[in-house]
């Protein structure tokens, strides 16, 4: 059964009132409440993984026709020393294999050259054998990482609808600290048995606090740590990639320890609430001495909504430099296009 619409606020737990501001469409509050898995998230251009190497010369496409002809076999000499590799596959061989004898004999210097010109044949054939196992292995990895990727978000996905589903418990149990509360104070003349118990209800409450400074000062080390994955990903170059797909997920699984963490100690405080709530129903504190508990969270939540509020702006100045790093490898991706396709289609840039 849902509370009455008109409580008062000092009337609601600590818990209470967080989740009432969690739950209100005022972006100030949602700010101030802001959970550690509603911080920036970084999202990775998708790169072409399809292997051009080599396109531009056609090494790689055995129906590609050779686009020269050697015509002077010193000329053709010349080019090999100059770093351009010919396309074997196109290559005929109907004569018997030249020997250094003959040639010299028959032809002279050109018997020679042409000999040389064999030897670096099959020289450049067995490199392009190399280059393909090389291609080869590099796009089998590619296909295997993209896989990776995928399975990573769609564990991502899983654990955004159990985030969401724990936030409904959490406010069908809110409404059922409600309805306690409101036997609670049907118990007011039962305080006079009750005020060892309240003592210890207080010493409870002070170590429960503690708890969570300290649980705060754990998130702002996190935060620390994110902000220095952030700058380390803003200066990543296109070639390591796969490295900071491996950070990405050691990051996840820190998220999802902490996450669990957090649940752990949400479990524990309901359960200390609930203990107060019971306890509460056999007595009630002098009205003096509930008002200044509730004056004491009240100052608590404040501090603790500053605190919130700081790591909120830093958490948008490292989204903002996330951002300025993607563009960057995108612009540098863009380039690394242009050059390849002017390798392409441009026949003396080779």
């Amino acid at each position: 059964m849902d509370g009455p619409p008109n409580t008062p606020i000092k009337s609601l737990s600590p818990l209470r009132r967080m989740k009432n501001a969690l739950k209100r469409k005022d972006p100030f509050a949602d700010r101030d409440y802001l959970s550690p898995l509603d911080a920036p998230q970084l999202n990775l251009p998708r790169f072409e993984t399809q292997l051009e190497m080599h396109k531009a010369n056609g090494l790689f496409d055995p129906l590609t026709p050779d686009r020269r002809v050697v015509s002077n076999p010193d000329i053709a000499a010349d080019d090999g020393v100059n770093g351009t590799s010919p396309q074997p596959q196109n290559v005929e061989n109907n004569g018997p294999e030249w020997t250094s004898a003959v040639g010299h004999a028959n032809t002279g210097k050109s018997g020679r050259v042409i000999h040389n010109l064999q030897e670096d044949i099959a020289r450049l054939k067995r490199d392009l054998s190399l280059y393909r196992s090389r291609a080869e292995e590099a796009q089998h990895t590619n296909e295997t990482l993209k896989e990776q990727i995928l399975n990573i978000g769609e564990r991502l996905r899983n654990s955004e609808q159990s985030n969401e589903t724990n936030l409904a418990s959490i406010a069908r149990k809110d409404r059922k600290i409600e309805d306690l509360r409101l036997e609670v104070q049907n118990e007011k003349a039962r305080r006079v048995r009750a005020e060892a118990e309240t003592s210890k209800v207080n010493q409870l409450m002070s170590e429960e606090q503690d708890e969570f400074h300290r649980k705060c000062a754990e998130l702002q080390e996190s935060t620390n740590y994110y902000s220095a994955q952030y700058e380390a990903l803003s200066k990543a170059s296109l070639r390591e990639r796969s490295d900071m797909q491996k950070k990405l997920k050691g990051v996840r699984d820190e998220i999802s320890a902490l996450r669990e963490q957090a649940e752990k100690k949400e479990k524990e405080q309901e359960r200390l609430d609930a203990l107060a709530n019971h306890q509460s129903q056999e007595v009630e504190a002098e009205t003096k001495r509930i008002k200044d508990i509730f004056d004491a969270y009240e100052a608590y939540k404040t501090a603790r909504d500053n605190e919130f509020q700081e790591l909120l702006q830093k958490a948008r100045n490292n989204q903002a430099t996330v951002d300025a790093a993607v563009a960057s490898m995108k612009e540098a991706e863009n380039k690394m296009k242009w050059t390849m396709n002017v390798k392409k289609n441009i026949e003396w840039s080779e």
